[in-house]
């Protein structure tokens, strides 16, 4: 049976005077189990004892201790166009750390996926991610490389910057993107075709399977960028705050359908595009009950 495990923080979104659940492992876990049977999917997460009432949904779960939750106030100034986005960090959760991931081995010594869903530089430090590869060799690892590339400010703002060294792309199989964040790795403006940016990105990390998501729909690149196959969302989102797990749901589905397909992109494509569209249709996690 397929199993994937989701390692990432939880976050306290706010929104206006109130405060939601959200983060990558809260809409990944959820989207996953429309693909693999819910009792083969588990998260790992951080967030203090006084906020773990907020996330009961969470399936197989196991906190980390902390004594703080990630919080994050996101604004979107521009409605037309969601996937322009601003967000203050209030508060941090503790980064992982080697041993958190012995500790998951101890529970989960065999995997068939591992989803990376850090939300800023410095929760999944460089080092822990090699841990990561070392200790589940023969896993699918995904990672979404806003972990690497949001920089928090003293403002506490985020900032996105392209890493000096992005040679933890070796440790890792799938890598999700956005359309921003392509421009970023490449070098090349917005205004330029994606596909072209793809591509460029691809040849220089030719062992990937790669996502982009954008406004539009799912890119997924393979063969050194050779084949970038396009899905469009079947479905835009309702508003703003719908889209908001947009990319978690796209890389949780399509990397629970690729193991459970034996690595059939084709499928895996079409299908994450489809339960994303789905999820964009409401605010929260996908509702896969």
């Amino acid at each position: 049976m397929k199993s994937i495990a989701f390692i990432g923080h939880v976050t306290k979104d706010k929104i206006g005077e109130t405060y939601v659940p959200g983060g990558g492992v809260y809409y990944g876990s959820a989207a996953a189990c429309a693909v693999l049977s819910p009792e083969t999917v588990c998260t790992y997460t951080k967030c203090d004892a006084e906020s773990r009432s907020m996330y009961t949904t969470l399936l197989n779960s196991e906190f980390f201790e902390t004594s703080t939750t990630t919080t994050f106030e996101n604004v979107y100034p521009y409605p037309e166009n969601p996937d322009i986005r601003v967000s203050c960090i209030l508060d941090t959760a503790a980064a992982w750390t080697m041993e958190d991931v012995n500790t998951i081995a101890e529970e989960k010594p065999s995997l068939s996926a591992i989803v990376l869903s850090p939300l800023f530089n410095g929760e999944l430090p460089v080092d822990v991610l090699g841990h990561i590869r070392a200790t589940f060799p023969q896993s699918v690892i995904g990672l979404d490389i806003q972990g690497y590339t949001r920089q928090r400010q003293p403002d506490n703002t985020i900032n996105p910057e392209l890493p000096t060294d992005l040679s933890f792309l070796e440790s890792i199989d799938v890598l999700k993107v956005d359309n921003a964040e392509v421009a970023l790795l490449t070098g090349m403006s917005l205004e330029t075709d994606l596909i072209e940016r793809i591509t460029l990105f691809h040849k220089r990390y030719p062992h990937l399977v790669i996502l982009c998501t954008c406004k539009d729909g799912v890119y997924t690149s393979i063969d050194e960028g050779e084949t970038v196959a396009f899905e469009e969302w079947p479905q835009m989102p309702k508003d703003p705050h719908s889209r908001t797990g947009r990319g978690d749901t796209c890389m949780a589905t399509f990397i629970a359908s690729y193991v459970d397909t034996e690595r059939d992109v084709t499928t895996s494509h079409k299908q994450c595009a489809i339960l994303t569209s789905q999820k964009m249709q409401y605010k929260g996690p996908y509702r896969y009950e």
